[in-house]
């Protein structure tokens, strides 16, 4: 899970514990989005 390996996943998934199934499979993709996007970014650097 997102959670157990990005301490900001933590965060999120904590926060989305309070939040409909649907809000939190967004936030996940959002968080998935954003470490493909930091992956390349390391890559391109």
């Amino acid at each position: 899970m997102v959670r157990e390996r990005f301490e900001r996943g933590k965060r999120i998934w904590y926060m989305c514990s309070f939040m409909e199934k649907e809000q939190m499979v967004e936030m996940e993709s959002v968080l998935e989005t954003e470490i493909r996007m930091k992956n390349l970014n390391s890559y391109l650097e």
